[in-house]
């Protein structure tokens, strides 16, 4: 009876478990990317979804108000111009594009806590009649860095310079990477 050979022991070299952990490194690399992107696709998502919600509060207001939209008068900030929604809404967090690192959230109205540019991550054009001019825009993200056909959006945007929502008077929000028209209105109001 011959001696059948004894199963060889194989084992990584060093120079493959190199490999391997290299290989695992490019993946977790590009699954954090995939995910950071992700998320930022939701973020964007909830910011169209807020901006949609004031296009509606604008809609309730407009139409207790004659088809005008807040003017809280010329040389007030944007947050002064959206405090005059409380009677239709109570939600301060649409106010708030969840993607802006330089506000914070107000979760809702309290009687005598109005809105500062703290809490507003919009700019607003005063002035303007609901749907009179149903293909002008009424709101977008703040940060713009002028007020023309093909502005960009700075840095210092919610979503940097990647674009931003814009909300037109017929109540859709479109999210693009410059300004798709000349902001037309009585006033421009942009929170620093």
């Amino acid at each position: 009876m011959s001696e059948e050979p004894a199963p060889s022991k194989r084992r990584l070299r060093p120079a493959q478990v190199i490999v391997v952990v290299v290989l695992a490194g490019f993946l977790v690399a590009f699954l954090y990317s995939a995910l950071a992107a992700a998320r930022e696709g939701a973020r964007i998502a909830n910011c169209q979804s807020n901006v949609h919600a004031f296009g509606l509060s604008y809609a309730m207001y407009s139409d207790l108000y004659s088809n005008r939209c807040p003017d809280a008068g010329v040389g007030k900030s944007a947050a002064d111009h959206f405090n005059l929604l409380t009677n239709v809404t109570a939600a301060g967090k649409i106010f708030y594009c969840p993607s802006d690192k330089y506000r914070t959230p107000k979760a809702e109205f309290q009687p005598g806590d109005a809105l500062t540019s703290a809490n507003v991550s919009y700019g607003y054009v005063a002035g303007a009649n609901w749907q009179v001019q149903p293909d002008s825009i009424l709101m977008f993200d703040r940060g713009l860095t002028g007020t023309t056909v093909g502005s960009r959006w700075s840095k210092t945007s919610p979503h940097g310079t990647k674009g931003g929502n814009q909300l037109f008077l017929d109540g859709h929000v479109e999210f693009k990477p410059t300004l798709i028209q000349t902001l037309k209105g009585e006033t421009v109001v942009t929170d620093p």
